[in-house]
């Protein structure tokens, strides 16, 4: 959210509103406040939290469009774009649409950043539909580069060794499952049960060190 310069009432009511959970209302003071200049973008953007938060998510995104449109380089507009739209398509495999999005990040990533944790958010965004578009080597490159600048994100280091995972790098895998379960976030109770992520930390560790020795056996066979 951002703070309108003026201290105007329909957006310090609409704040108020907001914080309390009741969203419907906030829209309401938002819209009044946008109808007072329908050319700020710091207001389409309030407005579009606002209606993401009611649940109004198509007319949420018009008004995040129209906050870029206006300001190309408004940041919390682009960032709040991207989480819109990677929610919509988190279970699409549409190559013209996954595109969009990571030209959306790319374009993002070059603007003022926000800070650390929208950074590594936006690229493990990225990495997101690198993947889906079958640019593996890029998306892990890519989600690694989050995970440094943001090494909080437990999400990261699971993702990142699925893929490591589904490229057979059982030994980088296994490595980052170590980092994901030693993370200070990390909760065996959602882990259900938690033995099963055991096993499959044994397993990806014996698959790499049979690897190897498949590896060795077919050198010495040479």
């Amino acid at each position: 959210m951002l703070d309108i310069e003026e201290t105007d009432p329909h957006f310090e009511d609409g704040l108020a509103h907001y914080n309390a959970g009741r969203f419907e209302e906030a829209v309401c003071e938002w819209r009044a406040l946008l109808d007072d200049d329908p050319q700020d973008a710091d207001k389409h953007y309030t407005l579009g939290c606002g209606l993401d938060e009611a649940g109004h998510t198509d007319e949420a995104i018009q008004h995040y469009q129209e906050a870029i449109r206006l300001d190309p380089n408004h940041s919390q507009a682009h960032y709040a774009l991207i989480q819109r739209q990677y929610s919509i398509l988190y279970s699409s495999h549409d190559k013209a649409e996954l595109r969009k999005l990571q030209d959306l990040c790319r374009h993002a990533l070059t603007l003022q950043p926000l800070g650390p944790t929208f950074e590594a958010a936006t690229l493990e965004i990225l990495s997101f539909t690198e993947w889906r578009i079958g640019k593996r080597t890029a998306a892990i490159k890519t989600l690694r580069r989050a995970i440094e600048i943001d090494p909080s994100s437990i999400d990261g280091y699971r993702r990142l060794a699925m893929m490591q995972k589904a490229t057979f790098d059982l030994v980088g895998s296994f490595r980052t499952v170590q980092a994901y379960m030693q993370h200070p976030d990390f909760d065996p109770s959602l882990c259900v049960p938690c033995a099963m992520c055991k096993r499959r930390l044994a397993g990806i560790a014996l698959g790499a060190v049979g690897g190897v020795l498949l590896i060795w056996r077919l050198r010495r066979m040479r």
